[in-house]
């Protein structure tokens, strides 16, 4: 559904709205890219690998020692 505008100033309010929300999301992508080049670094890359594997172990380890009660 189309939005009618009574005037060119709800027209220029809604133009500054979306330019805003451009901007934020603009910004938004920088951040996630900024963090996923963090999370690329091998030394980080290898912490978070470690963390997972460590996370996945456990929950093996869980697992077998409740199954056999």
């Amino acid at each position: 559904m189309k939005k009618q505008y009574n005037s060119f100033e709800e027209i220029d309010a809604q133009l500054k709205i979306l330019e805003l929300r451009r901007q934020i999301d603009k910004e938004y992508v920088k951040l996630e890219c900024s963090t996923i080049k963090h999370l690329m670094i091998p030394r980080n890359l290898v912490r978070s690998l470690e963390s997972t594997f460590q996370g996945v172990v456990i929950s093996l380890l869980l697992g077998k020692l409740f199954k056999r009660k």
